[in-house]
């Protein structure tokens, strides 16, 4: 590769323009014999006295009058250097563009120091752009693969496209926000109405089958989850009336539970004193009773949990409880709004935080619900994590997680799966457990204003059709909700295996968020894992991350001369069967790790020469590069 500098003035006129426009550069026709000389893939750094403020890489030498006519008559019929890239110092404000002091023609060939700064600045633009790239690639397809041949900083790449997606932002001020939703609020939408008609119907047939004054009467066949009825008091707080608030625990939450493979109710907290199942619903049933009619609540927190009491009281009195179950999601909405829940128990920091939306709602003249409301918050900020915020403003920064799969991966290990658990008494239960993929796909539905990264390092060497499963769905078609204007897209697939709640199934849906990204590594030389089939390649999309020569990174110590060598190896013994750029070495074999103990002596003797024998046996080099192996040094 050789270094051109070329300056932009012709004749007292600046022609960058021109040259940023067509992605071109031409001199006059005294150097035009340099310029000649020019061949695909050379630098070109263009200066505007010694200031650098282009640079490009050549991809060939065409005529000037094949742009436009008008060029000839204004600068002559010269040769035209066309440049495959063009990168410009004001698009590339962070990075230090440098000066170009060095003497000589308008154009001419730039050597030693002036040489090796241009391409060190080549790379950095080269690497930056190529991660702002992959970024916006991955934005919009959600799942990327990159691949490409041993060694070339794939996973490096990986990491740090994660880092600009997951790294902490600034949303403003989330009092702003809130303002904005409670003004802009407009329930006339056809989709608010028809929420609500929801939501009100549902509401209208719980209250007729469970009226708060006979709340008393629950007995062991209207009260239980597990007997499978879908009419039961606790069905209907658990599943059928979810638009009502955010709720989430364990069966044993409710006390008392039917479990089918016992044939027995099972009683824990104070029904488990009680002599027999009825006498514990009997309890049971007058602490409900005295909750829901807002009755000695205090004697009520000594036998029932926090987020069951919160939950009947939010469905029995939404104008005095807002609808959030959960403590550490309550804290962060008051944290959010201004408030301080210091001092405050779980049911008046509820009481609190209903307040406090009503005098918002009448402040911004807002027909909004607190339903409304709560869905909003959820959908927009992280409750369920921990909420910062600085001078008033919210910072919220997502989370990465890297995964290597290997040819014994399974579905069961990557989404979800039965899992064998002991309990205290050392009785084996299995359970069906959300397993990694599953449960970091509901930590960024738990954030929705951050962006969630998996990286699969090695991701072709387990069966993905297999390890995927429905997922190849579920990938392509994301879950969507915007709270702003009750918008929902809900893009379910169904699993295998339904998640289970202490024995009693719940869902088998799978749902995969708008903000979870996958970014995969794929070593395109190994041929000896399973190839990646057209549906999911589909799913994703592919970034070739090739060798390229680092001498001229001041940050390592390169061995130019090995990789070309070495390069020169896969040029001129390569067997039809393959290409160079799948299986070359990549530049990371070539990096001296002497600090580490790793010269380049160890590193050729021990790492590059015997995989590339190993190529030989394998039929990627031929025989023939047996002895220029054995000579490389």
């Amino acid at each position: 590769m050789k270094v051109w500098r070329i300056g932009t003035n012709w004749g007292g006129t600046d022609i960058f323009p021109l040259f940023k426009e067509n992605k071109i550069a031409f001199a006059g026709s005294e150097v035009e014999p340099y310029v000649k000389k020019v061949v695909k893939g050379d630098l070109i750094a263009i200066t505007n006295g010694q200031q650098i403020i282009a640079i490009g890489k050549a991809h060939r030498i065409t005529s000037l009058s094949n742009y436009d006519t008008q060029y000839v008559t204004d600068y002559d019929n010269v040769s035209c250097i066309e440049l495959a890239t063009f990168f410009t110092r004001n698009e590339n404000k962070e990075i230090d563009f440098g000066i170009y002091d060095g003497q000589g023609k308008q154009f001419h060939e730039a050597h030693n120091d002036y040489k090796r700064n241009i391409i060190s600045l080549y790379e950095k633009i080269s690497n930056k752009n190529m991660l702002i790239e992959a970024t916006k690639l991955l934005k919009y397809k959600k799942q990327i693969i990159l691949q490409g041949p041993p060694g070339t900083g794939k996973t490096k790449l990986a990491k740090e496209i994660a880092a600009d997606l997951i790294a902490p932002k600034n949303l403003g001020s989330p009092m702003a926000k809130v303002n904005e939703f409670l003004k802009n609020f407009n329930e006339n939408k056809p989709e608010i109405l028809d929420f609500r008609q929801q939501g009100q119907s549902l509401l209208n047939d719980f209250f007729q089958r469970f009226p708060k004054e006979k709340l008393g009467e629950l007995n062991l066949e209207n009260y239980p989850l597990g007997s499978g009825a879908n009419d039961t008091f606790c069905w209907w707080l658990e599943y059928g009336l979810p638009m009502f608030g955010i709720y989430s625990g364990f069966a044993q939450k409710f006390l008392i539970v039917y479990k089918k493979e016992e044939n027995a109710f099972v009683r824990t907290g104070f029904t488990k004193k009680a002599e027999t199942d009825e006498d514990g619903m009997a309890l049971l049933a007058e602490q409900i009773y005295n909750v829901a009619n807002d009755l000695e609540l205090n004697e009520a927190k000594k036998y029932l949990g926090n987020g069951f009491i919160l939950k009947i009281l939010n469905t029995y009195h939404p104008e005095k409880y807002f609808p959030v179950n959960a403590e550490k999601s309550l804290n962060n909405i008051l944290k959010l709004l201004g408030l301080n829940p210091a001092g405050l128990d779980i049911i008046e920091k509820s009481r609190a935080l209903q307040n406090e939306f009503v005098r918002l709602k009448k402040e911004n003249n807002s027909t909004a619900s607190n339903v409304e409301f709560m869905r909003f918050l959820f959908s927009n900020f992280d409750l369920k994590g921990d909420i910062v915020l600085q001078s008033n403003e919210l910072v919220s920064g997502g989370e990465k997680k890297i995964i290597q799969f290997h040819p014994s991966y399974s579905y069961e290990d990557f989404v979800r799966g039965i899992v064998a658990e002991t309990n205290e008494n050392n009785n084996l239960s299995y359970l069906v457990k959300n397993r990694t993929f599953a449960e970091f796909a509901q930590n960024a539905f738990d954030n929705p204003s951050a962006n969630y990264v998996l990286i699969i390092d090695e991701i072709n060497r387990a069966n993905l059709s297999s390890v995927l499963g429905e997922l190849i769905y579920a990938l392509e078609y994301r879950y969507y909700f915007n709270a702003d204007v009750n918008e929902q897209l809900e893009a379910k697939v169904k699993s295998i295996y339904g998640i289970t709640d202490e024995g009693i199934d719940t869902t088998y849906d799978l749902i995969l968020p708008e903000n979870l990204y996958v970014i995969g590594t794929m070593n395109t030389a190994d041929r000896s894992v399973g190839h990646i089939d057209y549906a999911i390649r589909r799913r994703f999309a592919f970034v070739d991350v090739l060798p390229k020569d680092l001498s001229n990174d001041p940050t390592i110590v390169f061995d130019s001369n090995l990789f070309n060598a070495v390069s020169e190896l896969f040029d001129n013994h390569i067997t039809s069967d393959f290409k160079k750029n799948e299986v070359q070495l990549g530049h990371s074999y070539f990096i001296d790790k002497s600090k580490e103990g790793g010269s380049m002596a160890i590193r050729l003797e021990y790492e590059i020469k015997p995989i590339l024998e190993e190529y030989v046996r394998d039929g990627v080099l031929k025989e023939s590069a047996l002895e220029a192996i054995g000579n490389l040094s």
